[in-house]
């Protein structure tokens, strides 16, 4: 009788300890499979949120590309404006332009722009000038005014420029407003001469 309960007792246990190792197990089983479809969920929003992004950056891309051309067209219609602005307006007004050696390759978008604008142009790529005469203005690209060009030309009609004076259209249009009113004096001051001259 103590044989029966005892192998009873410890059937009972078994049972109960393969019962709690299934339980175990199952659970175990059970975990992992919601771990694997969490993964597989946060995988799916993953590859969502890349397409969206590379649709983005196709968007994105697609809109520098139309910026840049509206900007190739919008300075390509400023750079027609400047030249329409500047056009002959310095028709009749010579110039002296010196500068140094220093200064020469940075003079070539000015040239262009003032010869657009009219005016005569005779060029010195030395300081040491002899004995300039004939011109109605003179345009210094050096870091000092040498004694020959202050001997021809007064203050006002001495224009020392400097880089950021040929960095931008701007500072190019200044100067030729600059010129214009220069010219226009010069203009009425002959005039004034002319008309002291033949008592008018």
């Amino acid at each position: 009788m103590v044989i029966d309960i005892r192998y009873h007792l410890t059937t009972i246990i078994a049972i109960f300890l393969s019962l709690g190792i299934g339980i175990l197990i199952g659970s175990a089983m059970i975990g992992d499979d919601g771990v694997v479809r969490e993964q597989q969920k946060l995988i799916i929003q993953i590859e969502k949120d890349l397409k969206n992004l590379r649709n983005q950056n196709y968007q994105y891309r697609t809109k520098v590309i139309s910026l840049e051309e509206m900007i190739v067209e919008q300075n390509q219609f400023i750079d027609q404006l400047f030249k329409d602005a500047i056009f002959e307006r310095l028709r009749g007004l010579s110039c002296l332009l010196v500068q140094d050696e220093k200064s020469k390759h940075k003079y070539e978008e000015l040239l262009k722009v003032l010869r657009n604008a009219g005016m005569e142009i005779t060029e010195y790529s030395k300081l040491s000038v002899e004995e300039p005469a004939g011109w109605d203005i003179c345009l210094l690209l050096a870091q000092g005014i040498p004694p020959v060009v202050e001997d021809i030309f007064s203050k006002e009609q001495i224009f020392q420029l400097s880089e950021k004076d040929l960095a931008s259209k701007q500072g190019l249009y200044q100067l030729i407003k600059s010129l214009e009113e220069l010219k226009l004096k010069i203009q009425g001051d002959e005039e004034n001469d002319l008309s002291s001259n033949t008592g008018l």
